[in-house]
Order: C-alpha cells, then sequence, then structure tokens
C-alpha cells in the first residue's frame, strides 16, 4: 500500500506520550546561581493519544476515506489488521 501523497511505502505506527521530568537543584542561600545535582529524572508518563498509522516519508496520517477498499486499520501489540471494504467489490 502506498502513501497517497508521496508514493512510498514507508509506513509506521504512531502515538504521542507525554512526559514530565524533574532535576534536584542545589541548596543555596540568598541569590545567585544554583547548579543541577544530579540528571533528569522521569516522573510520570502517559500516552495522550490512541495510536495510528503514518507515512514515515512525508508524515500523512492515514484515513481509510482516502483508500477504496480499505474499511479500517486496527493496530495492537502484535502488528496491524487491515480490514476490506467489502462492498467495494460490487461497485
Amino acid at each position: 500500500m502506498k502513501c497517497k501523497e508521496c508514493n512510498k511505502e514507508a509506513w509506521v505506527v504512531g502515538r504521542h506520550r507525554n512526559l514530565v521530568e524533574w532535576r534536584l537543584l542545589n541548596k543555596g542561600d540568598g541569590y545567585g546561581r544554583r547548579n543541577y545535582n544530579g540528571g533528569w529524572k522521569k516522573d510520570t508518563e502517559k500516552i495522550i493519544s490512541k495510536q495510528y498509522l503514518r507515512c514515515n516519508g512525508c508524515g500523512y496520517k492515514f484515513n481509510s476515506d482516502d483508500y477504496k477498499g480499505i474499511a479500517e486499520i486496527k493496530i495492537d501489540s502484535k502488528g496491524i489488521t487491515i480490514v476490506s471494504d467489502g462492498f467495494s467489490k460490487f461497485e
């Protein structure tokens, strides 16, 4: 299946994540510069959208309405399933 925008077969599954990190500051009194104490630590991480199929060549986000014969794309932990539109055979 080629991308309708760039005509490449470079499909990837994507998802948006929200990551919150923090760093400690060295203690000090008064004003002036304070350096960091250590590296970044992970606080929380959330997936903020469901997985989607996009072209890695141009960034086009897959839409089943743009492809005749494809009803939907199902994405799970093992891969993707392309569900055909059975009615397209009768057109």
